[in-house]
C-alpha cells in the first residue's frame, strides 16, 4: 500500500510540473506575440501624431500592411499613436468614409489631428520607421 501511495504522489507531482511548464510556455508565447493596436480613434489630435491603419480582415492587403506596421512598431510607438480603423466597426466606417480611405491605407495625422499624409499600401517597414524621425 505504501508503494501505491508513493506512486500516486509521484504522478500528481509530474502532472503539476507539466501544468506549470505548459503554463509558462503559453505565457512566453503570449508575451512574444504582437499586441493588437488600439481602435480608439478619439486619440487622434490629443497632442501626439497618429498613424491609422485602415484594416479589413477579409483583404490580403490589410494583412500585408499590418505585417509591415508590426515590423516598424518599436520605432513608431514612442512618439506617436498607432491605431487601427477596422472596416467592420461603425465608428471606424464613418471615419474611413470621412477621410475617403481604402483598406490597407495608412493615414498620418499631426499632433492637432490634421491629416498630413495618405500612404497607399503596402508601405514597407523601413519607410514607416522614417516617419518616426
Amino acid at each position: 500500500m505504501a508503494q501505491g501511495q508513493a506512486s500516486a504522489g509521484a504522478r500528481v507531482r509530474r502532472a503539476a510540473i507539466t501544468v506549470v511548464i505548459l503554463g509558462a510556455l503559453a505565457a512566453a508565447v503570449w508575451w512574444l506575440l504582437p499586441q493588437p493596436y488600439p481602435a480608439d480613434l478619439s486619440r487622434i489630435g490629443q497632442g501626439r501624431p497618429a498613424l491609422v491603419l485602415v484594416y479589413d480582415g477579409d483583404l490580403v492587403v490589410s494583412g500585408d500592411q499590418a505585417t509591415e506596421l508590426d515590423a516598424a512598431r518599436d520605432a513608431l510607438q514612442p512618439g506617436m499613436e498607432v491605431l487601427v480603423a477596422n472596416t467592420g466597426r461603425p465608428d471606424a466606417a464613418r471615419f474611413i468614409a470621412q477621410h475617403d480611405a481604402r483598406p490597407g491605407m495608412l493615414l498620418l495625422f499631426d499632433a492637432d489631428g490634421v491629416l498630413t499624409q495618405r500612404l497607399s499600401p503596402v508601405v514597407p517597414a523601413g519607410a514607416l520607421r522614417r516617419l518616426a524621425d
